[in-house]
């Protein structure tokens, strides 16, 4: 454009111009992109503020929609957990009956949360009844340590294939049992090690003598410490040490011969 007013007219407008646009980047951008930017932003925020009342009608609408799909799904979680709970109940019960417990019934009990999470909405716990007449109670409040390894054992046993865990612990499984009952707690060990590994301390020659592997853990002093070491037995020191649990202070052959035959029955009795 050709201007054909006063010069000086123009050069005072250009330097306004100019004047404006450095105070507009000094306080919205160092540079002309992000100015207009700031504009658009300026422009969407405004927008919003304006048709607030639509959006918050949207949002409300979008909210009810999302709450009943939750609910909705935390309901059929709920109900086929109920349903699997009672199988499980069923399944865990024969366990105990194996084990030598089959006076106690196990419950799963289901109370409902004021909180959805993404494990649903149901807080779950595991009940026992050791004798009749009495309350379910919590396991952790009901069982003494051998139950509790007896009770963990017995779930472990139904859910092992499913719960993905690939090593499970058990520490003094024979508390407070003996005989035929060690017995059937080491063929269940040696079941459910057959899809995790299972590492078990024991004192029971019943249920060492199924271990697919012998482990002997002792302690010793050295130079005023205590050392304690870790070996493998293999054969001849597995018999002597499964005799030693056997007969105590003195290994009598008996005691050896013993030893012998439950190594030897393990397949058997498997």
């Amino acid at each position: 454009d050709v201007f054909d007013g006063d010069p000086e007219q123009l050069i005072d407008r250009v330097e306004s111009r100019l004047d404006e646009i450095y105070k507009i980047k000094l306080k919205y951008g160092a540079t002309e992109q992000l100015v207009i930017e700031h504009l658009e932003k300026c422009k969407n925020e405004l927008l919003n503020i304006e048709l607030s009342a639509q959006r918050l009608e949207e949002l409300k609408a979008l909210l009810k929609e999302k709450s009943s799909k939750l609910v909705k799904c935390a309901d059929t979680l709920s109900n086929v957990r109920k349903e699997k709970a009672l199988v499980l109940e069923k399944s865990v019960e024969q366990e105990l009956k194996f084990l030598e417990m089959g006076g106690v019934e196990f419950t799963v009990d289901f109370k409902k949360s004021n909180v959805y999470s993404p494990n649903g909405i149901d807080i779950v716990e595991f009940l026992v009844k050791a004798n009749k007449g009495e309350v379910p109670k919590p396991i952790s409040k009901t069982a003494s340590g051998g139950e509790l390894s007896r009770l963990m054992l017995a779930i472990k046993s139904v859910i092992a294939e499913k719960d993905g865990v690939e090593t499970m612990i058990f520490d003094e499984v024979d508390t407070g049992i003996s005989g035929k009952t060690s017995r059937k707690i080491g063929l269940k060990l040696a079941e459910t090690a057959e899809n995790s590994q299972v590492l078990c301390v024991t004192h029971s020659a019943q249920i060492a003598s199924l271990a697919n592997t012998h482990y002997l853990v002792s302690k010793s002093q050295v130079n005023d410490r205590t050392q304690t070491t870790v070996c493998i037995l293999e054969n001849e020191q597995r018999v002597n040490e499964i005799a030693r649990i056997i007969a105590g202070i003195h290994v009598t052959e008996s005691a050896k011969q013993a030893a012998v035959e439950l190594i030897n029955n393990r397949n058997s009795d498997i």
